[in-house]
């Protein structure tokens, strides 16, 4: 095959070509270009010409406008046919060409074909496109190149350089989805998002605007007193998510009595405990709350006298306490007591999120420890996850009830510093008729559904993929500790139909998890009866 490129608005003058005792052609000549139409400096096109004479020279030419901009002298072969690909190169104007098969002054045979401007690079979907700090929003770009790597670059208008780069592997529909939200650092603003490919070369865009925060209303909610040694929960709410909040209760004479530290969920709320001790006096305490070190709120607690020991309830060991879920509970390590412990009970289907907030006065390090074992076996551990040098643990997952102990300690020996130790307990979603979408990536790894069911029902869990991939998915179902159910597979088809008979009825819970480094998987799951 012959490579020809149309050159741009090329003089030229017309060459006719006599050809001497040519054979008859066998049908009216003709002549086709497909693809019918391209994009500028991209296209390649196959052109072919049909019903010439055999072994004869001809004249192929392109106009555009009735201009000529090119022509090629071909020879037909043997059975009076014409073929090569014609390829577009940069400075090609677009527009409607024509191609004309000649000899001599005769016109042959004519078809046409369409030069387009490239398509600007397909543009990223940002959803929503607009919104404060804290919003989730979903990426999605789509129109790349299968199993490619990119780099996505986020950056400011008004800034320089990045403010995230990571690099992407789309999947085998040229995709790439993810989540961002932004965080109290990140000014107002447009941002732009880009996909670049391992060129450099820019593949697809977007932007997305991050609103001004509104003015906050903090509202404080507590009871308006409580007996010395009790645990006083302080609820916030009408925060901004992510806001680094510090809660002071001090005395009538401004002496700090403790100072407790966690950060905002997204809905803008936060829960703290104040462990007052048994000993505090008896007055009037004012609550005080900073957002990044800005006085925001305030209110007033009353503590009265401790209870009578026989009316009091049970003081958990200041070495070993039972956390709330849900909630904020302040710690204290020393040297004369490194460590703090916690009890805590995970139910079955439970997903513990477990955060250690020191607001850099320590390197705290988290351990999670089975109770009921004979060797108190170390189910999780964690050193810096969490912001600055705090330990952090997230979606630890659980199949059965299972008492926990939670120790915090310093990374260095001799260490003394406070703050706050956090449980979210995320139960299993309920399966029931709607799609529940299941996330897995190198952070969540392992994810619980659930849902009742009887002896001898036909179930089948449905699976879709709505983007990326991973190495191994393992799907399996279990009844009060009974495994009914158990599947793997390399990489995840785009449709996945897993069908068991209930041995016995009960409560099903089925795990999902995912084996391997990689950037994760979205899957849609639905649950069929009979």
């Amino acid at each position: 095959m012959r490579m020809r490129s149309l050159l741009s608005w090329l003089a030229a003058s017309w060459l006719f070509v006599l050809c001497l005792q040519p054979q008859q052609a066998q049908s009216e000549p003709a002549v086709s270009i497909t693809p019918p139409t391209g994009e500028i400096a991209r296209a390649l096109f196959n052109l072919r010409a049909d019903g010439l004479a055999a072994d004869s020279n001809y004249t192929i030419a392109f106009l555009l406008d009735d201009v000529l901009v090119y022509s090629s002298q071909e020879t037909s072969d043997a059975a009076g046919r014409i073929a090569f690909p014609v390829s577009s190169t940069e400075g090609d104007a677009p527009g409607t060409y024509t191609v004309q098969v000649r000899r001599g002054n005769a016109i042959l045979a004519t078809t046409q074909f369409e030069l387009t401007t490239p398509a600007a690079p397909q543009n990223i979907t940002v959803s929503p496109p607009a919104g404060p700090i804290g919003t989730v929003h979903q990426i999605a770009v789509a129109g790349l190149e299968p199993n490619r790597t990119y780099t996505i670059e986020i950056s400011s208008a008004a800034a320089h350089s990045p403010a995230y780069r990571r690099t992407w592997d789309s999947d085998r529909r040229g995709r790439i989805e993810l989540e961002i939200f932004a965080e109290p650092s990140d000014p107002p603003g447009i941002y732009r998002i880009q996909a670049l490919d391992t060129a450099g070369e820019l593949a697809a865009s977007g932007e997305w605007l991050i609103e001004a925060p509104p003015q906050r209303t903090i509202a404080i909610e507590m009871p308006p007193s409580a007996p010395a040694g009790q645990t006083v929960p302080i609820a916030l709410s009408g925060l901004l998510a992510f806001d680094s909040v510090t809660v002071q209760i001090k005395s009538s004479d401004r002496t700090l009595i403790d100072s407790l530290l966690t950060r905002a969920a997204l809905d803008g709320t936060a829960t703290l405990n104040f462990i007052s001790p048994l000993d505090l006096p008896a007055a009037d305490y004012t609550i005080e709350v900073f957002i990044d070190g800005t006085k925001s709120a305030a209110a007033v607690l009353q503590i009265t006298p401790a209870a009578a020991p026989s009316d009091s309830p049970a003081i958990a060991s200041p070495t070993s306490r039972t956390i709330e879920s849900n909630a904020a509970t302040a710690f204290r390590i020393a040297p004369d007591q490194p460590t703090a412990t916690f009890e805590l009970t995970a139910a079955s289907g439970d997903s513990l999120n477990i955060t250690v907030d020191s607001a850099g006065t320590l390197d705290t390090v988290l351990r999670v420890i089975a109770a009921d074992t004979a060797d108190d076996a170390l189910l999780a551990f964690d050193d810096d996850s969490g912001p600055g040098l705090d330990a952090e643990i997230s979606h630890l997952s659980f199949d059965e009830s299972t008492p926990l102990l939670l120790e915090i300690s310093s990374f260095d020996s001799g260490a003394a510093g406070s703050g706050t130790l956090t449980v979210v307990r995320n139960p299993a979603r309920e399966l029931q008729s709607s799609q529940i979408i299941i996330t897995l990536n190198d952070k969540i790894e392992r994810d619980l559904l659930a849902f009742d069911a009887q002896a001898d029902e036909l179930l089948t869990l449905h699976l879709e993929r709505r983007f990326g991939d991973v190495e191994d998915l393992l799907v399996s179902a279990q009844v009060d500790g009974m495994e009914v159910m158990s599947y793997s597979t390399m990489g995840v088809p785009d449709r996945l139909p897993l069908a068991f008979v209930l041995p016995m009825s009960g409560r099903v819970l089925v795990a999902l998890e995912k084996i391997g480094t990689n950037d994760g998987i979205s899957l849609a799951v639905s649950l069929q009866r009979g």
